[in-house]
């Protein structure tokens, strides 16, 4: 990796600021434990494997600020990371992300937005965006692909032609900024950045992720990740021993997950 990326200013803001009411459980989703860990740690975790990451906000709801301060000062402690800042988020998530952004220290030079319900960060799909951050990309965007046939007004959908957007999503300081001033002065409710960046008609670099980057929304979702986290591991430690050889194998669909 060049010593010019090593430099690479990194800032993530990790939406966290969610009811979370779906999952129909007496705790926020971002607490419960994947194998001794919280949703919350797996997420905060998975950037912190990297020097260019300089800061991180984390929103909050009121009802788990105790908790979270609790997990994060944990955090700190373990990683000698002390630039891990928790933010009141709003009603909605575009809010949050507002208020994070405006909390953002000035020196960054790319800004990863993520769910903290998307507790697991394949070593794979972050190196993806570092090559994409390499070559000026502004603003990147992870998706994979729809593989059951869909209808939408009883006309079948070419599935092709059809992408499930993940996060985190990245974007350099000058697209950050665009989408603050949107997120401020529009009356409309993004679900995400990206459908901000769609108003904005900002070019945007889509680049191929993975199941494991699955949001956990309902309870089923949460027996899924449990399970998925075994194989999770053990397909980070194969790509930590041959990197070259995993991305052969995931140009070949054999890791397509």
């Amino acid at each position: 990796m060049s010593s010019k990326l090593n430099k690479t200013n990194i800032a993530v803001i990790i939406a966290a600021a969610g009811k979370a009411s779906r999952i129909n459980r007496n705790i926020n989703k971002t607490l419960l434990k994947i194998e001794n860990k919280t949703v919350l740690e797996h997420s905060i975790e998975a950037f912190l494997k990297y020097n260019q990451v300089k800061q991180i906000i984390v929103t909050y709801n009121d009802n788990d600020l105790n908790e979270y301060q609790y997990l994060i000062d944990g955090i700190k402690q373990k990683y000698s990371f002390h630039k891990i800042n928790l933010i009141e988020g709003g009603e909605k998530r575009s809010e949050s992300v507002l208020k994070a952004i405006k909390n953002l220290e000035e020196e960054y030079d790319y800004l990863m937005i993520h769910d903290a319900a998307r507790p697991f960060m394949p070593s794979w799909v972050f190196d993806k965006f570092l090559k994409e951050i390499k070559e000026k990309e502004e603003a990147i965007i992870p998706y994979v692909t729809v593989q059951d046939t869909t209808i939408y007004d009883m006309k079948a959908i070419d599935r092709e032609l059809l992408m499930r957007i993940q996060t985190p999503q990245c974007f350099s300081k000058r697209v950050v900024l665009k989408i603050a001033d949107l997120l401020e002065n529009s009356e409309v409710v993004y679900k995400d950045e990206s459908t901000a960046l769609l108003t904005l008609r900002e070019r945007i670099d889509f680049v191929k992720s993975s199941e494991f980057l699955n949001k956990i929304t309902y309870p089923r979702d949460y027996i899924v990740a449990k399970e998925m986290y075994k194989l999770f591991k053990k397909l980070e430690y194969k790509y930590s021993k041959d990197k070259e050889e995993f991305e052969k194998k995931d140009e070949n669909k054999e890791n397509d997950i």
